[in-house]
């Protein structure tokens, strides 16, 4: 059917009549974090969460919700995404990098290395295994003559831009000192392979909008170095910047929340050429042919430019709801997919929709989608992937995320995704790119009637994984290891097969983890909101565990903590802190009235818990509890991890929440009613989780945060620890294995690290096991 519109020169009229009711990412300069977040989970509550499409929403925003929960003031006020590199020296005022080293480190000799798994950890007979993680973005540079020579360049939400001169077999990071920030695009003037030398890169996650660009980077050495275009941010504009579209070495078109800009020296002066201050738009998801240039809005509209991003006309008028498409432009002719998995044209005079909408299609409101036309073939990625041969009549799900066996339709290929393209321009193949939630990957079609086409991973060792925990044995050097990943379920590493491997566990988001100290074979893995995966004989070739169990109401992102004196007996976070314990099967609360459990830690029978509305100690394995203090005066600062030492936990040590300047980590001799501020030396960035070593005649701290991680001896102001070795992205978890000496680092984009500590633990007391407790931090 055609739908009739009217075409709107926008510079001279401008748009009118928004939707109020803005998607929560959208915040404005007055929102409130606690009002959006009970707002929201209460529309999500009355969806049916049998249906996948609702589970996925959920889970959209409750990673929104817990990547905000300890950034935002007291008020419900929201900071800058980007506060933390601003106050670390890491970029200006204005967004700018500052291209100088602010990663000193006093203690030189301990250095950052990634152990966790180097490539995709064995399926482990999960037909939709795990992959490495989520990419954004791709540019190649073919080799004329040998493919396996191809320079690849990819972009992670988190982990900055990875580059391969050898067609993906090996990659190695180019942007650590600011890898956190995440990339949105990567384009060059030319993609001929011996005109590798200038980049332009758009920086934040246009597509999940949860972190905030800082603008267009650029390089002129092939991505050996990057300085800030003059399109930078300051921490105040809060905004977006889209894919890019590069029209010579020095003309390119990038789009933001509220403009369309162009450049024409390189970056140096960018210029306006569409723009609307009232409403934000996200102008992105550029296609070009020729002259002419299209993008989308978020509602729905649609832009055009017949003279190179000189003029724009609106094409399309969205609905005043959020509505985003994918483009793709095809012998010149723009074509386009809705969120309802509608394919259309545009004929110049008016919109054409074509055939039949996809049967469940979800891109998650935009989150996921794309589009790529070729003869007769249309290719439309959102949580699955979906082909049609017939100018959309019927679908074919030839791209599963949730393959099972030879039986399923399609062929296997991680879901959500984010871009894809044509991987030549012979139109007599059917060869693809595309990059979504496990990473880069070719797909080949034989030819249009193909329904199981090849699938080659081409990220294998782009280490970009996103962990949110790490579970270690801390008495033992046998290399066993558990981590829970945002959308790549659990990597397990233990006896498979013959030999230490890392194995594929099922998680979806693999969230808290842990290790029976004195049996590694018992594992548990959480998935969100509670669930658990157990298993008393490892995962090796048991992918989905032995059992499950469920914490009542617990948050999305959840802990879980082994007791260390017996390890039978575990303490997870729901609506109260729960005890697991192994020999009974279920969990049991323990009444600690704190609230909603975001944080535990304990040491022998000791436990802390944090809560919504407490933080509450035990000194006798839950039966009774006490409460603690806040540490800081302001109501911002709410503490939000905990550690204290087993032989007396009178010792406490605690991090707040938020960007307090001075008020970061404290000490207490008191069991946590009164407080000492020890901050100094610490950078105002977000704490994650303090770590006290145990056993030790010196006091040794150990402090993740949201760039990197600190140590402090005794007296000593904090340092960081490793220096640049370490890039600069979120630490979630941090644990130490003592008989190795090594602090391990799980980072949110990074993988899996760990740093040699035994320089710094001279002193560890030499009293063996007979004469002292057991003192583990939880593995």
């Amino acid at each position: 059917m055609k739908k009739s519109f009217i075409i709107i020169l926008v510079a001279v009229f401008g748009l009118t009549g928004f939707s109020q009711q803005l998607n929560y990412k959208q915040k404005s300069e007055n929102s409130n974090y606690y009002e959006i977040v009970a707002k929201t989970r209460s529309e999500l509550s009355k969806r049916d969460k049998s249906k996948l499409s609702n589970k996925k929403a959920v889970k959209q925003f409750e990673r929104w919700a817990y990547l905000w929960k300890d950034r935002v003031y007291a008020d419900g006020s929201f900071p800058n995404e980007n506060l933390g590199y601003f106050n670390a020296g890491i970029i200006d005022e204005n967004g700018k990098i500052i291209n100088l080293n602010n990663n000193r480190a006093l203690q030189t000799e301990v250095t950052w290395e990634n152990i966790g798994t180097q490539g995709t950890p064995d399926p482990n007979g999960y037909p939709n295994y795990p992959q490495i993680g989520r990419l954004n973005c791709f540019l190649r540079f073919p080799h004329p003559t040998d493919e396996t020579q191809d320079v690849l360049i990819v972009g992670a939400p988190t982990g900055g831009v990875w580059k391969s001169e050898n067609n993906g077999t090996d990659w190695t990071p180019i942007l650590d000192n600011v890898a956190g920030i995440g990339i949105t695009d990567i384009v060059s003037p030319d993609t001929v392979y011996s005109s590798l030398t200038t980049l332009y890169v758009s920086t934040g996650d246009y597509d999940s909008d949860q972190l905030k660009s800082i603008g267009v980077l650029k390089s002129t050495d092939g991505g050996a170095s990057f300085q800030s275009t003059n399109l930078s941010f300051s921490l105040s504009e809060q905004e977006v910047t889209s894919n890019l579209i590069v029209l010579s070495e020095d003309t390119i078109i990038a789009g933001t929340k509220h403009h369309i800009y162009k450049t024409t020296d390189g970056g140096n002066t960018w210029e306006s050429k569409l723009s609307d201050t009232q409403n934000p738009m996200n102008y992105g998801r550029f296609v070009t042919s020729d002259n002419n240039i299209f993008c989308i809005s978020l509602w729905g509209d649609i832009y055009y430019s017949y003279n190179r991003g000189e003029d724009w006309i609106q094409i399309r008028i969205g609905e005043n709801a959020y509505d985003k498409l994918a483009l793709f432009i095809d012998d010149g002719i723009l074509k386009s997919i809705d969120i309802d998995g509608q394919f259309a044209y545009f004929d110049w005079t008016e919109w054409v929709d074509v055939g039949n909408a996809i049967p469940d299609y979800e891109p998650q409101q935009g989150y996921d989608q794309t589009l790529v036309v070729e003869n007769n073939m249309i290719i439309s990625g959102g949580m699955n992937g979906f082909h049609s041969i017939d100018n959309a009549d019927t679908w074919y799900q030839s791209l599963n995320g949730y393959w099972e066996d030879a039986s399923s339709d399609g062929s296997y290929i991680h879901s959500d995704f984010h871009t894809m393209g044509l991987l030549d321009n012979d139109p007599s193949t059917y060869k693809y790119w595309t990059c979504n939630d496990g990473g880069l990957s070719y797909i080949e079609y034989a030819d249009e009637n193909t329904l199981k086409p090849t699938i080659t991973y081409k990220s294998n060792k782009c280490i970009v994984t996103q962990l949110y925990s790490v579970a270690i044995t801390p008495n033992s050097s046998g290399g066993n290891m558990l981590q829970g990943n945002q959308d790549n379920d659990g990597f397990s590493r233990e006896m498979h097969n013959g030999s230490m491997q890392w194995v594929a566990v099922e998680a979806g988001d693999g969230t808290a983890t842990a290790i029976d100290y004195t049996n590694t074979d018992i594992r548990y893995l959480g998935g969100t909101e509670g669930a658990l995966v157990v298993t008393e004989t490892g995962f090796s070739n048991n992918y989905q565990g032995d059992g499950d169990l469920t914490i009542p109401n617990a948050n999305f992102i959840w802990p879980l903590e082994m007791n260390t004196v017996d390890p039978h007996k575990l303490y997870a976070g729901g609506d109260d802190v729960y005890l697991l314990d192994m020999d009974v099967g279920e969990p049991t609360s323990l009444n600690a009235n704190t609230g909603t459990v975001s944080f535990i830690n304990t040491h022998n029978n000791s436990v802390f818990a944090i809560g919504e509305t407490a933080v509450k100690k035990s000194l006798d394995g839950g039966q009774n509890w006490t409460s603690v203090n806040q540490a800081s005066a302001d109501p911002s600062a709410q503490i939000n991890s905990i550690d204290f030492l087993g032989t007396n936990p009178d010792y406490v040590y605690a991090t707040c929440a938020s960007y307090i300047d001075g008020d970061k980590a404290f000490m207490s001799d008191d069991g946590g009613q009164s407080w000492t501020n020890i901050s100094d030396g610490l950078p105002n960035v977000l704490m994650k989780e303090i770590l006290i070593i145990q056993n030790n005649e010196q006091e040794i701290l150990y402090l993740a945060t949201e760039l990197g991680v600190y140590f402090k001896i005794d007296g000593s102001n904090w340092e960081r620890l490793g220096g640049n070795t370490l890039p600069n992205v979120i630490v979630n978890d941090i644990d130490v294995n003592y008989t190795e000496n090594v602090l391990v680092a799980a980072t949110f984009g990074r993988g899996l690290w760990q740093a040699d500590i035994s320089s710094q633990l001279v002193n560890v007391n030499e009293l063996s096991e007979l004469e002292i407790p057991k003192i583990y931090p939880n593995p």
